[in-house]
């Protein structure tokens, strides 16, 4: 596994979220991935909910990644967007948001298929881990699979010795491929009697995250909405953050819980409740800063696509996020990463490879 090539790939679509409360007050810190070029981030509930209120934080921004880390906040910090929550539930720790503005050519990551992902799978995990640096890099691998984590219906993770602390939460899992499998959210750290406990962390899935985003595509308006709730139930504009985005990282109050119990917010719900108006701010316009020389747009993409939650078809089970390739067939593992161009002799063998092998399967099958 390339490390390095797959870093390059992957870690642009990567984002820093910061969330702060009104006034002063410590924040939260964690990390999310663009999966539409629409501006849509999946990230933990628990990064963009203020413990305290148990409601979204009133202001949060994401971080671009710059063309360089460097350890400097005035560099690594210089493409902020300010983003709201779109939807979130509690009980999976997943959470939408999307940037009000929509940064030009956003990089993004597919959500895969976790159909063949065995114990021993190479991964890695891309985030922004407390006391170290930003758009960090960690690699490991599958460690086990449990379904409906914690006793939740539905809630299937992946466990991994692939390491990740606080700060890493919302971030991507990535296999060997480039996709992502899984959505970073909680890590192991003492027993019951005091003893310490490492490389024991868990992902929620990727086909969870993917199911997350279809049930909740009609509830994401054309435009990012804006809910205020009032006492008597009535709706209207909450104040927007003002000034420049904070770019301190805050002091982490918004953590993972340490054994996926402690510390769990949940009873939280992923639409706006009944009686509760929904505010459609003018529709957002396509920024046109200076980016990185890096954030190129994805060829056979196109540039706007159709903004998120309208669909084509009135059909509610839409899966709204690109499907993956079916590479995780048994008899089709493709060795190149998505995005690899092959030209001449390579693209020729790489054809007639893919014919035998399927022409192969084709014999088995049809000899039983």
């Amino acid at each position: 596994m390339d490390y390095r090539a797959l870093y390059r790939q992957s870690a642009p679509a990567v984002v820093l979220i910061l969330g702060f409360p009104k006034g002063e007050g410590s924040g939260s810190k964690g990390s999310g991935s663009f999966v539409r070029q629409d501006g849509l981030i999946v990230t933990n509930a628990h990064v963009v909910i203020d413990p305290r209120t148990k409601r979204p934080w009133p202001d949060l921004t994401v971080y671009l990644k710059p063309e360089k880390v460097t350890g400097d906040d005035e560099n690594d910090l210089k493409y902020p967007y300010p983003a709201e929550v779109l939807a979130y539930d509690r009980d999976l720790d997943l959470a939408l948001l999307r940037t009000k503005k929509v940064p030009p050519h956003v990089a993004t990551l597919i959500v895969g298929d976790t159909e063949g992902i065995e114990v021993g799978e190479p991964t890695l995990a891309i985030g922004h881990p407390e006391q170290g640096a930003l758009w960090t890099l960690t690699t490991g691998q599958i460690s086990g699979t449990i379904e409906n984590f914690d006793g939740i219906p539905g809630k299937h993770v992946f466990q991994m010795e692939t390491s990740i602390n606080r700060g890493n939460s919302g971030g991507p899992l990535i296999d060997g491929h480039g996709f992502m499998i899984g959505v970073n959210t909680v890590m192991a750290r003492q027993a019951r009697d005091g003893l310490a406990i490492t490389d024991v962390n868990f992902a929620v899935r990727a086909d969870v995250v993917r199911k997350f985003v279809n049930d909740h595509a009609e509830q994401i308006p054309p435009v990012p909405m804006e809910v205020a709730r009032g006492n008597d139930g009535s709706a209207s504009s909450p104040p927007s953050p003002g000034g420049a985005p904070r770019t301190t990282p805050p002091e982490m109050t918004s953590t993972p819980p340490s054994n996926g119990r402690a510390g769990d917010t949940r009873k939280g719900v992923s639409a706006p409740p009944s009686g509760v108006a929904v505010v459609a701010p003018p529709p957002p316009q396509r920024e046109q800063p200076s980016q990185p020389s890096f954030l190129q747009p994805i060829p056979g993409i196109p540039a706007d696509l159709p903004p998120a939650g309208v669909a084509p078809s009135a059909k509610a089970s839409r899966d709204v996020l690109p499907k993956p390739p079916a590479f995780r067939r048994r008899h089709f593992r493709s060795p190149y990463p998505p995005g690899t161009v092959l030209t001449g002799k390579a693209l020729y063998e790489a054809v007639r490879s893919r014919a035998e092998d399927a022409f192969e399967e084709l014999e088995r099958e049809t000899s039983h």
